[in-house]
């Protein structure tokens, strides 16, 4: 894959487990998108159910990628500033937040895009039904 899913060797870790947690990430970066939208519109509640289910999907896809992968790396730091500071659009965490997408969708254009719907049924299947990842980033890598 992507210079992001290599590890600090620098040999690219092309798995099953990093392409699912790409589709994670994506999701988790539309969870936030959409909590951001909440929150400008004064809908607190809805932002913060939706914040934690983006850290809870982030986290949970930090296991999938190689140790020392960029993408992991952004993941990493982003749940702790969010986990210590709270959630708080700040420029540094949207610069971030944009390298991540950047990132993200790098690495998606990259899987062939039968095994992306695959991986999408795989998560619709696990509790993630209806929650489209990104706006539906992966459908566009034709």
């Amino acid at each position: 894959m992507a210079a992001e899913l290599q590890d600090d060797s620098g040999s690219p870790q092309r798995s099953a487990s990093s392409e699912k947690g790409l589709m994670v990430v994506d999701l988790a970066l539309e969870l936030h998108r959409r909590a951001k939208v909440f929150a400008l519109a004064g809908d607190t509640l809805r932002a913060k159910q939706l914040i934690e289910s983006c850290i809870e999907q982030m986290g949970s896809a930090t296991v999938s990628f190689p140790h020392g992968s960029r993408i992991l790396q952004l993941c990493e730091t982003l749940l702790e500033a969010w986990n210590t500071e709270g959630v708080v659009l700040q420029a540094e965490e949207n610069d971030l937040v944009a390298e991540l997408e950047r990132s993200v969708t790098e690495a998606l254009r990259q899987v062939p895009v039968l095994k992306v719907l695959r991986l999408e049924n795989h998560l619709s299947l696990q509790g993630n039904k209806g929650k489209c990842p990104s706006g539906g980033h992966a459908l566009l890598l034709a």
